[in-house]
């Protein structure tokens, strides 16, 4: 799954969260792209 920050409204780096598994994923410019399973759903946040 990628989601492209221009898409979400906003540009730059953004420093994401998953929140279900309570980890920092790192900052990203532009967009994030993670591994989603078959029927799964993920949460995150961005700042």
């Amino acid at each position: 799954m990628t989601a492209n920050w221009q898409t979400l409204g906003f540009k730059g780096k953004a420093s994401v969260r998953d929140v279900w598994n309570k980890e920092s994923l790192g900052t990203h410019t532009d967009k994030i792209t993670q591994a989603l399973p078959a029927h799964g759903s993920r949460l995150f946040t961005g700042t």
